[in-house]
């Protein structure tokens, strides 16, 4: 067969026994067979030039089937709340009215979701002042494409209600966002699938493409009786900017918790169609789920990240289960790397935005943050780092937000965020301590909008740690992309003083001559036979009051040094002798 031919079997009869003009919720609550027959042996599928064509609707309705069938851990385990609003499409078959509907009201608890970038231009959007119009008729013709395209897929695959921000939560001043905005996430997580517009400006740009298939199909150049000379077409999946957590769509930060919360999502692109659910991902080039869930190839390596949710949902207690903590640090790690990198209109989002996620597992397991740091491993949480890496990428524009204090990850956008205690915790082999107490924690807040945060220097976001803190000098000269060397003395030689290096990963850009200190946070050991080696890590602070101890962040600093004594305890900028201090950061 053909790689580019996808085999499908279909009964005669495209209809599901509906229950409440739900196929999906029959599906989920009785196992049912779907009318699409599984096995997957007649119907040749071949590319086509219209995404929006019966072919592509039949193949993306065989996947949705599928993954409602067969993978329990893309269904929710609860009845999931209905959104405060729907848009009704008519029921199963209709081609004419769309009204907007209370979510309670609907008779069916299956809805699809779109993601979309909303673009500069201004599209129809619900308002108080026409509310009362959208209950009773919303004309088709005046809808942006993208939302018209999403219509005729929901229709296509026989659902009901769709569930649209710009038509479904009141815009404006005087409308309901900042309610809303913190349930999107019950909302993407309860939807039966996700339409995503892949790489769409606006929501001008729609959904369904025009496309040439012949870009996507082998070609067979020589045929004879001894053999086949064919040549490969490229996936289209290798395309920049193609597919999930490679397309302009994924860029957005709004879009992390609408891509990990949904169940199943379907990216819709110019050159074809990509599934992606709990279980794996798809497209017109590999159209069949493989046998094992969270197996993907090389095209899809992206599509992990709903992983993620599964990791965080089944989370039962960090502080007794070892293993869940690892879980949780890894999950939580790599989620911010990926969030870090996304881009906020408003920098005032930048918690709200991955409120949804966090309500995943926060109030199960009863764990309070502030200003995005985790409070019962709060020392762990304070060793967040910058990549240096993409301090290079022109594409992400490093700035302080002024409305989170600086031991906040939150207070740095435009690079990426990684853990640097996470990575040197890694191996069972290896001694871990943290060095530093902490005698005041900051006051906890909510994953919510800026205006609903405390002021930055507020005393219930001053935090105060004891601990060892040395005075260093940073060495101008080897400053490149975010790292600067830093230099300690370490004792007088010949009349001089011999000094000791460690690196600095600074949080933006530092203004020369700054003040420089080290306070020490926690220590890796590795013990061998011949020596000891020690790896330090801890914040950079500069001072804002010395008379106060009053210190603001400016970066991560990590320094490594190996001892010829291998029972040595001792570590190099920092010695178990030194005397400790107290430190207050804001």
């Amino acid at each position: 067969m053909n790689r580019n031919e996808v085999v499908l079997k279909r009964s005669t009869n495209d209809r599901f026994i509906s229950c409440l003009n739900c196929e999906y919720c029959l599906l989920q609550r009785t196992g049912r067979k779907p009318q699409w027959d599984l096995n997957k042996e007649l119907t040749h599928y071949r590319w086509v030039g219209y995404t929006g064509s019966d072919t592509s609707m039949q193949m993306l309705k065989g996947w949705l089937n599928e993954c409602v069938i067969e993978h329990h851990a893309c269904n929710a385990s609860t009845e999931p709340e209905k959104p405060t609003r729907l848009l009704d499409l008519g029921g199963v078959g209709v081609t004419g009215s769309i009204r907007l509907v209370p979510g309670v009201e609907a008779s069916s608890q299956c809805y699809a979701t779109l993601s979309y970038c909303w673009g500069s231009e201004k599209a129809l959007l619900l308002t108080k002042s026409n509310i009362h119009a959208f209950e009773h008729n919303i004309e088709f013709d005046l809808l942006p494409k993208t939302f018209q395209d999403a219509v005729f897929i929901c229709r296509k695959l026989d659902i009901t209600y769709l569930w649209i921000d710009a038509l479904c939560i009141i815009q404006g001043a005087d409308g309901d966002w900042n309610d809303e905005a913190s349930r999107m996430g019950s909302v993407y997580a309860g939807s039966i699938i996700t339409l995503a517009a892949e790489q769409a400006e606006s929501s001008r740009d729609g959904l369904l493409h025009h496309r040439s298939p012949l870009r996507q199909q082998d070609c067979r150049i020589l045929h004879s009786a001894t053999h086949t000379i064919i040549a490969s077409a490229n996936s289209f999946c290798y395309e920049p900017g193609c597919g999930p957590g490679k397309c302009r769509l994924d860029t957005r930060g709004w879009v992390l918790q609408e891509r990990l919360l949904s169940p199943r999502t379907a990216y819709f692109g110019p050159n074809g169609i990509h599934w992606e659910c709990r279980w794996g991902a798809l497209c017109e080039n590999q159209p069949f789920f493989l046998e094992k869930p969270g197996i993907f190839d090389d095209r899809h390596q992206e599509s992990q990240i709903k992983g993620a949710h599964e990791a965080f949902y089944t989370l039962q207690d960090l502080r007794s289960r070892p293993d869940d903590l690892l879980r949780f640090q890894t999950s939580w790690t790599y989620l911010l790397e990926v969030y870090s990198l996304t881009d906020l209109t408003f920098a005032s989002d930048r918690l709200v935005a991955i409120a949804g996620i966090t309500s995943v597992f926060q109030s199960r397991l009863t764990l309070q943050a502030s200003f995005g740091l985790w409070l019962p491993f709060f020392t762990t949480e304070l060793l967040w780092t910058t990549d240096q890496a993409t301090w290079k990428d022109s594409r992400h524009s490093r700035r302080k937000i002024d409305y989170a204090p600086t031991w906040s990850w939150v207070s740095v956008s435009g690079v990426k965020i990684r853990n640097g205690w996470a990575r040197l915790a890694d191996k069972e082999d290896r001694f871990k301590q943290d060095l530093v107490k902490v005698e005041k924690l900051p006051a906890p807040t909510a994953f919510g909008h800026a205006d609903s945060l405390p002021p930055v220097g507020s005393p219930e976001l001053t935090i105060r740690l004891r601990g060892q803190l040395r005075r260093c000098f940073g060495t101008a000269e080897s400053y490149k992309d975010g790292i600067m060397r830093f230099a300690y003395p370490v004792r007088e030689n010949d009349g001089g003083h011999e000094f000791h290096t460690g690196e600095l990963a600074l949080d933006t850009t530092l203004v020369s001559e700054t003040p420089l200190f080290c306070l020490l946070i926690a220590r890796r050991t590795d013990y061998h036979i011949e020596y000891t080696d020690h790896m330090d890590v801890g914040l950079a602070l500069t001072p804002i009051d010395l008379s106060a101890n009053l210190y603001r962040r400016i970066g991560y600093f990590s320094q490594s040094v190996r001892s010829k004594d291998p029972l040595n305890e001792q570590g190099g900028f920092f010695t178990n002798s030194m005397p400790e201090s107290v430190v207050k950061i804001i």
